[in-house]
């Protein structure tokens, strides 16, 4: 799939055809195109994408809320990688501009120990985490 010359296509949740049977072949955005991700949930089956013109995904001052996944399909690429195997490659002038939800801060000490088996952690920060995130403890000693 070649995107035309000239162009932005906005992507929405509801716009995408291809699926994990039968996901698009190579998508590839010209110099002077854009592919636009809407913030929603989307899920984009492909071989592969080259971007030599832009691909968006939020904004620095309009972050994505929406959980976007890009699944590729096909042979890892070797040492010498080909646009024939499932990737993403930015070439020339591309731009790949990704402004996701932001978290702050990106880590913390505990306030106080936490005992093997709590499920609450008292924390020094206030932080603005998701439930259901991911974090990991390390110890100090």
């Amino acid at each position: 799939v070649t995107l035309p010359e000239n162009t932005k296509i906005l992507i929405s949740s509801c716009s995408l055809l291809a699926t994990a049977d039968n996901p698009y072949r190579l998508i590839t955005i010209p110099e002077t195109s854009e592919l636009i991700f809407n913030d929603a949930a989307i899920h984009l089956h492909t071989t592969g994408m080259e971007v030599k013109g832009k691909l968006v995904m939020g904004a620095e001052n309009c972050r994505l809320n929406d959980e976007i996944t890009i699944t590729l399909y096909g042979t890892r690429a070797g040492r010498t990688a080909s646009l024939n195997y499932k990737g993403i490659a930015v070439t020339g002038n591309g731009v790949l501009d990704v402004h996701g939800a932001h978290f702050h801060p990106t880590w913390t000490r505990l306030a106080q120990t936490a005992m093997n088996g709590t499920n609450t952690l008292f924390l020094q920060d206030s932080v603005n985490w998701d439930v259901g995130s991911q974090i990991v403890l390390t110890g100090t000693e």
